[in-house]
């Protein structure tokens, strides 16, 4: 009797390691947030993530760019293309296609918001000693800025008011005041000029090309604020 219970205690010993086995929940195949990121080349795959929807919106969504539509509702084009083409038509008479003919531009938009958030928040945790220099972290997060920054100047530009998300949370909240929008822009745009290199404005380093700089978020902030106290009579 005793060999008996001696072996049950064995099987479900086994038995409850094997479990513990099948419940086990690390993903062996794609990174989450309890592994990554954890290095600089993780912290550049986010920030090149955050680049990626400047490509989604010039491909997917080009007819509601705001490139697009405000050089089509002014005089600088005309809304001609085939009969088919009602986008371009429209906004050439100051006229909306459809209801919710922004809606996948609003969501790749806010898709570039997320991915800065998540950036913003990600990479400060990670350790200086993983980064090749200070510079290097802060250029990662400079960009960001900047990038999070230009999402929302392109927001006001659609829709003036919109909903202001500075967390990587999905959250349904109310639109933001333009004065709050604006604020956090400026924000962003000087905290961007603060962490970007000036070194690297003019760089032709490899990897290097095409990325926000110093300069371009000083000519950004100069941009808006001129609109900004032009259009609402603010300071």
């Amino acid at each position: 009797m005793k060999k008996l219970l001696y072996s049950f205690a064995i099987a479900g010993a086994l038995l409850a390691t094997s479990c513990d086995d099948l419940l086990d929940t690390t993903n062996y195949q794609k990174t989450d947030t309890s592994s990554f990121p954890k290095t600089e080349q993780d912290a550049e795959q986010i920030i090149t993530s955050c680049y990626n929807t400047l490509i989604l919106l010039c491909s997917n969504t080009v007819e509601t760019h705001t490139v697009f539509t405000h050089n089509m509702m002014s005089d600088e084009m005309y809304g001609a293309g085939s009969t088919s083409n009602t986008g371009a038509q429209a906004f050439d008479r100051l006229m909306n296609k459809e209801s919710n003919f922004f809606e996948a531009a609003w969501k790749d938009y806010y898709m570039g918001v997320f991915r800065c958030n998540y950036a913003l928040q990600a990479i400060p945790e990670i350790p200086d000693t993983e980064f090749k220099s200070a510079e290097s972290k802060n250029y990662l997060l400079g960009q960001a800025r900047f990038l999070r920054a230009w999402s929302y100047w392109e927001l006001t530009n659609n829709f003036e008011t919109v909903p202001l998300i500075t967390a990587p949370e999905a959250v349904n909240i109310p639109r933001t005041s333009v004065d709050s929008i604006y604020a956090q822009i400026a924000e962003d745009l000087t905290e961007a000029i603060n962490l970007m290199p000036a070194r690297l404005g003019y760089s032709s380093e490899a990897g290097q090309t095409g990325r926000a700089t110093k300069y371009a978020a000083e000519a950004l902030l100069a941009r808006i604020w001129m609109f900004y106290t032009g259009f609402y009579k603010k300071s």
